[in-house]
């Protein structure tokens, strides 16, 4: 793919960047695409505990929507060579807005773990309840897969009877681990084979993969993308190839607001976008006719702004009126026998 890559854009004698998903972002993928010649960015997927700070003083940029109140603090970590073949910068980002996002994450699966634990302590304590110790290991250990990024941050007691065959109670608390990882969120480390770029550079490459998965993610569900249930290659390829079509579309769509200085994710768009309606009137006038109505609601501020930004017209058509006559055998039908049965 890489090779065709090159050839096909007719890069063959430029140096490219890629922007890795840190699930593809393997030290063999790394080496390979830098002995091909390009360059990369991309999350680590481990925490990076010893770097030297090339600026003491962070460099502050703000989110995609410059909001103030949802700061990017970015401070850039320089590493020496690491690997024979390359060497990397890393720069440290922290975020409060993230941070925030994690630690709403953590207090949902936190109270879900305690609440699975809870049960079983309840069910040992009853007379129908499981309290035989493999059981029990066996509970805790289906609850500690259910919820991996918890379960390590907790210590769980168990207390057997005299003969060592029943648990007659379990008890648990967090430890220290989970009061250092608290300290950690909103943290991660972006890789770059890129030594000559500044921070906001590297976050505004980084920030355009963030857009296109973003984008995909909402996309997957608007089309229904996923799961995709197609059995051959051709069915497969057309099913996403839709996707791609649909991000074209939306991409040319929120350049075009950019250009008006208008931030919103596509998400956001299709919120805005729902608040207009499509309102249909059915009437039946006094010769049984059916006289159908559609007209659409007025945009509220934000698709004003949205339409004018875009040169759209504020409703995509006006009132249509629809008469349904009554159909002649129905009416004849009355006529003789004075009703009529469907």
């Amino acid at each position: 793919m890489i090779d065709n890559l090159k050839v096909g854009s007719g890069l063959v004698n430029k140096k490219s960047l890629i922007v890795f998903d840190a699930g593809i972002a393997t030290q063999e993928n790394l080496d390979m695409v830098v002995a091909k010649g390009y360059d990369y960015v991309y999350v680590n997927r481990t925490k990076s505990k010893k770097y030297d700070l090339k600026n003491e003083i962070p460099t502050i940029i703000y989110d995609s929507k410059n909001q103030k109140t949802a700061i990017n603090q970015i401070e850039l970590q320089a590493k020496k060579q690491e690997t024979i073949q390359h060497d990397f910068c890393i720069y440290k980002v922290k975020s409060d807005f993230k941070a925030m996002k994690e630690r709403s994450m953590n207090v949902k699966f936190k109270e879900r773990f305690e609440l699975e634990l809870q049960k079983l302590a309840k069910g040992i304590t009853l007379k129908s309840g499981i309290k035989i110790q493999e059981k029990v290991q066996q509970k805790i250990g289906r609850i500690k897969e259910k919820y991996p990024s918890i379960a390590p941050h907790f210590t769980i007691n168990r207390t057997p009877d005299q003969n060592k065959i029943n648990i007659i109670s379990i008890d648990w608390q967090a430890n220290e681990t989970a009061i250092k990882k608290e300290k950690e969120q909103g943290i991660y480390f972006l890789k770059t084979s890129l030594k000559d770029k500044d921070e906001t550079t590297i976050w505004k490459i980084y920030n355009a993969l963030r857009e296109v998965e973003s984008t995909f993610r909402t996309l997957k569900t608007d089309l229904d993308l996923r799961p995709v249930y197609h059995k051959n290659d051709n069915a497969t390829m057309a099913h996403l190839h839709l996707g791609l079509l649909g991000y074209w579309i939306v991409n040319t769509i929120r350049h075009q607001l950019k250009t008006k200085k208008i931030n919103h994710d596509w998400k956001e768009i299709l919120r805005i976008s729902s608040t207009q309606k499509l309102v249909t009137t059915s009437i039946v006038d006094d010769q049984e006719n059916t006289i159908i109505i559609k007209k659409c609601s007025e945009p509220n501020s934000k698709l004003q702004e949205i339409y004018q930004a875009l040169k759209y017209k504020s409703r995509p058509f006006r009132m249509k009126k629809f008469v349904v006559p009554k159909p002649e055998h129905i009416k004849h039908t009355i006529q003789k026998t004075g009703h009529f049965t469907s």
